[in-house]
């Protein structure tokens, strides 16, 4: 219920490493010159995240029961932006990457029969996100993030995965923007047109839209409606 809840409203829902609106700076930390007792200042936030109504919030519930799970991405979506709330830009990158990978993976096969048969002869079990991002553009595939920004990501998280590489955290943030770009247009789950930084802009629900593990999922910002079990 917590995976779905925070993949469908972008919340940080972990009880085990909280995020606060308004965190201190140095707290708990005695200095001795110049003497200093409390906090050094504090960091404050200001998250939106979307609501759920009931319909939405009884649609969760029927996944649940019925052992449906969220796509892998987004849950890997879900995952790097909460390791960008704690500091964690390694993981962020990683993650985010994996994400796009999925995504633009399943994209690109999508349109197999569209590819060039040069390009339709790269996809194999072992297509790789490089691969995927070489086979759109010289394919000519429309896609919502320009390809060097994809190559961009790429780059960042085989620096971070093979190379030890330490993103900061605007590095590791543009990263996540890129995954949340490219899922809003090419994931099962589509964004609304007004995006939100944390990702919870996700449109639930409208029949007749891509069926994901039996859940009807919404399509753009004329969809309406809660998610239908199926």
């Amino acid at each position: 219920m917590r995976t779905w809840t925070e993949v469908l409203t972008g919340q940080d829902l972990d009880p085990n490493h909280r995020v606060y609106d308004a965190e201190s700076v140095g707290a708990g930390l005695t200095f001795i010159e110049p003497p200093h007792d409390g906090a050094l200042g504090f960091t404050i936030t200001t998250p939106r995240v979307l609501p759920l109504r009931a319909r939405e919030w009884a649609d969760i519930l029927g996944f649940v029961r019925d052992g449906k799970e969220p796509p892998l991405e987004e849950v890997l979506s879900r995952d790097a932006r909460a390791a960008h709330r704690r500091n964690a830009y390694r993981r962020a990158i990683i993650d985010a990457a994996t994400a796009l990978e999925i995504a633009l993976g399943r994209h690109v096969r999508s349109h197999v029969d569209q590819l060039p048969e040069r390009q339709r002869g790269r996809i194999s079990e072992r297509t790789a996100l490089g691969d995927y991002i070489s086979i759109a553009e010289h394919s000519g595939l429309q896609l919502a993030v320009p390809v060097d920004r994809l190559r961009w990501l790429n780059k960042r998280r085989n620096d971070a995965a093979h190379r030890g590489a330490a993103p900061g955290h605007w590095e590791a943030g543009n990263a996540v923007q890129v995954m949340i770009d490219f899922l809003g247009v090419h994931g099962r789950f589509r964004r609304t047109g007004g995006r939100e930084p944390d990702g919870g802009e996700l449109v639930l629900a409208a029949p007749g839209s891509d069926d994901v593990d039996g859940a009807q999922l919404g399509k753009g910002p004329e969809a309406e409606g809660g998610l239908s079990p199926g």
